[in-house]
């Protein structure tokens, strides 16, 4: 394989891994979502007190770490940043 076509393999699945990555954190904060929303709304004796803090810190956590992985596909990717976040019309 000539090496500009492996360069750009590389940099495909460098480009799929990041936004499969950016997918699944997507999926875990809904999933996290429900959750919290489903233990606001349970009997108070059926929650722990902590249940729903901690909820929220993993929430936040994967809020941070999706925002990196966004500014870094962002970066590297530029075409695609432009895509996804489109300049409005003139």
């Amino acid at each position: 394989m000539p090496p500009l076509l492996r360069g750009l393999r590389l940099k495909t699945l460098n480009f799929a891994e990041l936004v499969r990555q950016t997918q699944d954190i997507n999926e875990n904060v809904l999933n996290l979502t429900d959750w919290i929303v489903y233990l606001q709304t349970a009997p108070k004796e059926q929650v722990g007190s902590n249940d729903i803090f901690e909820l929220r810190k993993q929430l936040a956590a994967l809020n941070d770490a999706k925002r990196a992985l966004v500014d870094e596909t962002n970066a590297r990717f530029p075409i695609y940043a432009k895509l996804m976040n489109p300049p409005p019309p003139r």
